[in-house]
């Protein structure tokens, strides 16, 4: 989009940062304006491209077409980027595949301010209770839907035969599946998307 690229410029010449850090690896042609600078670029990568886009859709021949060119843009990201987060240690592996050097898993980094935004809740009992969060971005995705599923029909009723009153489970992400509904209850919310800010 030339407007984005015009205003990066603008904004390089009137401020000069010590480091530009981009929260998408799609995001690559703007690193080329930024290195005009000399200036560090840091890297957020909330997937690795071509296995999400595999992961997420039916493998017809065309597809690897996407693929391919999703990898190549992973590739434009590792040559023009100082240093790479991705969220998880296998897709660091992926990113040290394909060249990246300075690399280092970054996971939620934002949690720890959410935990402390205010007063733990407690049980009757008056212990405190251990809040869980479950974030799928959105469920239009398919395996966050089906992740959804398992966590709700699996997980959280195994967790609750244990001790119930302990936990309390936050489901986070758009587009929740109006069919999942009747999972939310006593200790299953689904929280308000605009807390994703804090994530």
């Amino acid at each position: 989009n030339p407007e984005i690229k015009n205003a990066l410029h603008e904004q390089m010449e009137r401020w000069k940062p010590d480091i530009v850090w981009f929260e998408r690896s799609n995001t690559w042609p703007l690193y080329k304006i930024v290195k005009r600078y000399k200036v560090p670029v840091a890297t957020r990568s909330h997937n690795f491209e071509p296995v999400d886009f595999l992961e997420d859709h039916q493998t017809k021949p065309w597809d690897y077409l996407t693929v391919f060119a999703r990898l190549i843009s992973e590739i434009q990201t590792v040559q023009l980027s100082d240093v790479i987060f991705p969220i998880t240690e296998k897709e660091v592996l992926l990113y040290k595949k394909i060249g990246a050097k300075n690399i280092a898993a970054l996971p939620l980094r934002g949690l720890p301010h959410f935990f402390h935004r205010g007063p733990q809740a407690k049980t009757n009992e008056g212990a405190k209770m251990l809040n869980v969060f479950f974030m799928g971005s959105t469920y239009k995705v398919r395996r966050n839907k089906k992740v959804l599923r398992f966590v709700l029909e699996d997980i959280i009723p195994r967790v609750q035969s244990l001790d119930s009153a302990s936990f309390q489970f936050h489901i986070f992400g758009k587009k929740f599946p109006q069919e999942y509904q009747p999972f939310l209850g006593k200790n299953i919310l689904l929280t308000d998307n605009n807390l994703l800010l804090f994530l």
